[in-house]
């Protein structure tokens, strides 16, 4: 995830990540933001809210929020806590307006330049807002035991210097002080950090900074550091690339990488290719690796400072299918799959073309927020400042969230009016819940990346210091988890669901409100009813349940909630759910699979969970069948079972359930769109998997073969006319509705099959169909970065289609990945590898049937 920063005068100067001021003419139709001073004032004017245990600062240091008199209003340079947040929908978020303040170190610190009187001024207003009254939530060290430390708020804020000798020695010892970021150089196995700034860090010296937010010393061991280059792997400096483009070398000139042509190349108007000779069985190009996924070197300095790295750029166009097909695929950064085995291990639910997920990332140091800042904007109640912007990004939330695979489990018109409750101060958990729900309302509509960071960084710091188990404890947990898959922070949002089911546990989701520990309870959050609180517990837990299996780990990371365990009902519709009317919804029932079936529920929330719970089924016995052959016999036999279940229970849908254009404009107007495409989805998913994979594919007799096969077919056109209704509906009609995060899953999985093989006279269509496939998972990463391993794959199988047909019917080397075969219907073509590594090939009925 790219560096966001928040101040207007950039070291980087990366002017195509940073919106330019409104002009004139847009004054009147946007929002004007306030300024920091405006948004909280002096703190003593604070709204005094529940207070939070007091801490000391690591260092004595001053937060921007606690200088609010140094901000001028209209000045260029202040900074706003929160964005433009415009009333239309979708509506591009000002870039330049930054969210919370923040100390930077050098030309970057707030603080940079004050005065003698500002440092004055500061204590006059700390000791105003020590004043203030605060009431306590109690300890933290007794309460603070479900959640690890937070990777993006924990660490220690280091203050940096801000005098103004600091600052004139890093502007004169800086080497490579420009306007923007550093050339971005192939080693011929991965990208390099591209250079960012130079600036000194304490008990360092002077670093430099690079655009993953790693940083390393410019002089170590008495050698000076190229500031492009960077170091090695063993923290010492890099001295050659051992680089060089074709045009260079056969020139025999001096190359300076950079990307995507080199400065000799790009100077002179010449073709640039990085295609040389591999080295130690690496891809010899940026460009051959289509079907990577590109994660960065993990380095270190002598200090450790340097961190997991991941690059920021878009990936390279994708190489030809003629050039770097025959390679083996990159399975890490220093590792390659065999041709024919795959490591169960070391795969990923969505592992397409055997690449893993870009490494972890981790935010820059310099987008974190400091401690002091996080808390009082936690203790700020943010509505009073902007109230129309934050009840539109509010509205974008619940218009977005029903495609993220989460429940709706709060009631939109409730939550509103106690937001605009101002006789009443907010409780610290229900603003914990706001800024979670502020981070989905402007990840999801388009707003900028680093509002979004802001906000779950708040949401995040206030979950760990909130101080006891409640309802919005685990709500807010489950949104924020929701943010970092979005944006790929995978491990984060895993932390976030072990905490998360960590607390749902202790308030007992499992059961029913009467048989918990709440069951005496006579207040509820928000001013709900008992039967608002009771549907919220509910959809609280079945968002938790979900969000396990559909987490892009599942069913490598097993699932903590065990379907057995749940005694609660089934969610009701979102009418009802609003006007909080209890409706006697079937409980759910893991044996049967017909609850909401024989319960007469007509609710497609409710066979979603159950769809979620079939599917899950189906992932979890093939995995074991991949991972315990010697079970296979009884797994597949369950499997045969399940198939015969979901068929049963999909064609016992009610009517208005099944798939069909008035339908699907129905779910659309109801707000249920995204679980009304999800339930299909997964069927026709669910249905390609149970049919495609079996113990032993290959020793099926012909008929048992050409029966599956032909229902994997079937299903999988099926998900692509799903998607091809939705798009082509969207595309004729107004609607702010997003298609839900599996679709990127089940696209992968039905072009996987669709393309395995075929005619060469139905090559054409079948390219039409994987472009339509593509350009719908490329928009669905546009909001979901952890779908782009899903884009990637597609782009690849694409390329190789494109092959195929340019060569034609002409016999071709097993290299190439594929074979051309005469067969009495004529010409076919079967590409060789499947797309999803995560299940053996010896199990998939597609690629290992004979034509």
């Amino acid at each position: 995830m790219s560096n966001y920063d928040k101040t207007t005068s950039r070291d980087d100067g990366d002017d195509s990540r940073e919106s330019t001021p409104p002009n004139t003419s847009n004054n009147s139709q946007r929002q004007q933001l306030p300024s920091l001073s405006s948004l909280f004032g002096p703190p003593s004017s604070m709204r005094p809210l529940a207070s939070l245990p007091s801490r000391p600062a690591h260092y004595p240091m001053h937060s921007p929020l606690d200088r609010p008199h140094t901000l001028v209003a209209g000045s260029q340079n202040s900074s706003s806590y929160f964005p433009s947040l415009a009333a239309q929908p979708r509506v591009a978020y000002d870039a330049s307006s930054h969210g919370i303040g923040r100390s930077f170190s050098g030309s970057r610190s707030p603080a940079f330049g004050e005065s003698k009187s500002q440092t004055e001024g500061d204590s006059l207003w700390s000791q105003q807002d020590a004043g203030r009254q605060e009431y306590m939530l109690g300890t933290q060290s007794t309460t603070r035991r479900h959640l690890p430390d937070s990777r993006d708020v924990t660490m220690e804020y280091k203050k940096e210097p801000t005098s103004s000798n600091s600052h004139t020695a890093t502007a004169s010892e800086s080497p490579a002080a420009k306007d923007s970021l550093g050339p971005k150089i192939w080693t011929g196995t991965h990208f390099l950090p591209r250079f960012v700034r130079a600036a000194e860090v304490p008990g360092e010296g002077m670093c430099y900074f690079y655009d993953d937010g790693t940083h390393c010393k410019t002089i170590i061991d008495g050698e000076h550091v190229n500031a492009h280059w960077g170091v090695t792997k063993a923290g010492k400096p890099r001295k050659r690339l051992a680089i060089a483009c074709v045009t260079c070398r056969e020139k025999k000139i001096k190359c300076d990488p950079d990307y995507p042509r080199c400065v000799q190349c790009d100077k002179f108007g010449r073709v640039c290719k990085f295609k040389n000779a591999p080295r130690g069985g690496h891809p010899s190009s940026p460009s051959a690796q289509s079907a990577e996924l590109y994660s960065g070197k993990t380095m270190s300095s002598p200090h450790g400072s340097r961190e997991s790295r991941s690059p920021v750029a878009q990936p390279p166009p994708q190489q030809s299918f003629d050039d770097g097909y025959h390679k083996r695929l990159k399975v890490g950064t220093d590792s390659y799959s065999h041709s024919k085995t795959s490591s169960l291990a070391a795969s990923d639910a969505l592992d397409h073309s055997k690449s893993p997920r870009p490494s972890y990332r981790r935010p820059s140091d310099i987008s974190r927020i400091p401690d002091e800042a996080l808390c009082r904007a936690w203790r700020t109640d943010v509505y009073t400042k902007k109230p129309q912007g934050i009840i539109d990004v509010v509205t974008q939330f619940f218009v977005h969230i029903d495609s993220t695979m989460l429940l709706r489990f709060l009631p939109e018109t409730i939550w509103k009016a106690h937001l605009s409750k101002s006789d009443d101060r907010k409780l610290p958990e229900d603003l914990m819940l706001l800024y979670s729900v502020l981070t989905i309302g402007v990840a999801l509509s388009g707003g900028a990346k680093h509002i979004a960071s802001d906000y779950a960084q708040v949401a995040h710091y206030a979950q760990k210091n909130l101080g006891f188990d409640c309802l919005q404890l685990v709500q807010s947990r489950i949104l924020v988890a929701a943010y970092y898959i979005s944006v790929d922070r995978i491990h984060d949002a895993s932390e976030l669901l072990s905490s998360a089911l960590a607390v749902a546990a202790s308030l007992q989701l499992n059961v029913e409100l009467e048989k918990s520990t709440e069951a005496n309870r006579t207040t509820y959050p928000l001013g709900m009813t008992r039967a608002g609180y009771k549907e919220s517990r509910r959809r609280t837990l079945w968002s938790l349940f979900m969000l396990e299996r559909f987490n892009g780990m599942f069913p490598n990371r097993s699932a903590v909630i065990n379907p057995e365990d749940l005694y609660i009902r089934l969610p009701t519709d979102n009418e009802s759910f609003e006007k909080q009317i209890e409706r006697d919804e079937p409980f759910f029932d893991p044996y049967s699979l017909m609850a909401s079936v024989r319960g007469g529920s007509r609710n497609v929330l409710a066979n979603l969970v159950e769809m979620a719970h079939l599917w899950a089924d189906c992932q979890n016995a093939l995995y074991r069948i991949a991972c315990r052959p010697a079970a296979a016999s009884s797994e597949s036999t369950r499997i045969q079972t399940l198939a015969k279940k979901i068929r049963s229970w999909f064609s016992s849908l009610p009517n208005h359930l099944s798939f069909s254009m008035d339908n699907l404009k129905d779910s659309l107007y109801a707000g249920t769109g995204g679980s009304f495409l999800s339930l299909h989805l997964l069927y026709h998913h669910a249905m390609i998997k149970v049919n495609r994979h079996h113990s032993a594919a290959s020793q099926l007799g012909p008929e048992l073969q050409g029966s599956y096969g032909h229902n994997c077919v079937g299903h999988a056109t099926g998900s692509l006319d799903v998607m091809q209704m939705f798009e082509g509906m969207h595309h004729t009609q107004s609607s702010l509705a997003m298609l839900p995060r599996v679709t990127a899953m089940a696209a992968v999985e039905a072009v996987d099959a669709l393309t395995a093989n075929g005619t060469m006279s139905s090559l054409s269509n079948q390219i039409s169909r994987t472009k339509d496939a593509l350009a719908t998972v490329e928009r669905l990463s546009n909001m979901w970065e952890d779908t782009i391993g899903s884009r990637l794959a597609i782009q690849k199988r694409l390329d190789e289609l494109l092959y195929i047909r340019e060569q034609g019917p002409r016999p071709t080397s097993p290299i190439r990945g594929y074979r051309v075969l005469k067969t009495s219907s004529g010409s076919r073509w079967q590409i060789c590898e499947p797309i999803d590594a995560l299940l053996p090939k010896e199990m998939d009925i597609i690629y290992t049937t004979p034509l």
